[in-house]
């Protein structure tokens, strides 16, 4: 009997990452610069191969079936491994690879800096792939191997992953001056009616938020925007309130453009960096994650003096 890796082959592998990734036979075939009955082939050889059905067609694209979610953390351990050996026999003095990372949006604008323009400075062989998710997304896509790090506000349940604090932060409510005198003279209730801005229901910060004006007993409407500054600006056009981390605003409310309210309950978070206990990084992803816990162990020093 003929065993599976004595048939595997990588670029079996690589057809069925893409598909896995663009959910359609034809974005993956021109992201692998195939013709679509090439990766249709590649794919019937794989499931031939497990003896199994990986994935289901439909007029929207493709769907992996359960088999094919248990076999994609392997795929992604292969051509991890494929590219680490490739790595160590080239021998090159300078590390190069792709770090993949997903992280929020607001945590990217506000506390990222400069130190990834030096990072790739010293380190030019090596790219970075930046993908924005929430929490639930980031740790799934971890836990799949999809990507190999990940930043998250919150540590997660999954034993599976290792959690490394990079920074904590306070939650808070944030309003334009207007709204701020409001507040001042008639308390909670002057915020009634003012819409809730948040990155959508999946983001923690709407979670706090919504949950805090409703112990206020303030009715709660929501405004999903794309992105920080987007939620900003409309905070300072007085259009509605906000939950953020009081890092993403202080700036603004130094130069008193925004308004910070005081919860009596302080809500922290502590953003940290995730990776699978099972994977054993990439040269490329492991100085990034090196470089990444030295800038902020630095900034965490700097707020303490």
């Amino acid at each position: 009997m003929m065993l599976m890796y004595d048939r595997m082959e990588g670029r079996l592998v690589k057809t069925f990452v893409a598909l896995w990734e663009e959910r359609s036979i034809s974005r993956s075939a021109e992201r692998l610069g195939y013709v679509q009955s090439t990766v249709t082939v590649h794919l019937k050889l794989l499931e031939e191969q497990l003896g199994h059905q990986l994935f289901v067609r439909s007029s929207r694209g493709i769907t992996p079936t359960e088999s094919g979610e248990k076999a994609a953390p392997f795929m992604y351990r292969f051509l991890q491994l494929a590219s680490m050996m490739e790595e160590a026999m080239a021998g090159s003095d300078s590390p190069k690879g792709i770090v993949s990372i997903r992280l929020l949006e607001s945590f990217y604008v506000s506390e990222w800096g400069n130190w990834l323009g030096r990072f790739l400075q010293e380190y030019p062989d090596i790219r970075v792939k930046i993908e924005t998710g929430f929490q639930t997304d980031t740790v799934r896509e971890v836990l799949r191997h999809r990507i190999e790090l990940g930043i998250v506000p919150l540590q997660p349940e999954a034993e599976e992953l290792l959690f490394e604090p990079l920074i904590e932060d306070e939650l808070v409510i944030a309003v334009s001056q207007n709204w701020g005198r409001k507040w001042a003279v008639e308390g909670w209730g002057a915020l009634e009616g003012a819409p809730l801005l948040s990155f959508g229901e999946q983001c923690i910060y709407h979670t706090v938020g919504h949950r805090w004006l409703q112990e206020q007993h303030q009715a709660v409407e929501h405004m999903a925007l794309p992105s920080l500054d987007m939620v900003k600006q409309l905070i300072k056009s007085g259009v509605g309130i906000a939950c953020l981390p009081r890092r993403t605003i202080e700036q603004d409310a130094a130069e008193g453009r925004i308004v910070i309210l005081p919860m009596n309950k302080p809500v922290t978070i502590k953003h940290g960096i995730i990776t699978h206990r099972e994977r054993t990084l990439s040269t490329a992803a492991r100085l990034f994650k090196e470089a990444l816990l030295k800038q902020f162990s630095a900034t965490n020093e700097e707020d303490e003096t």
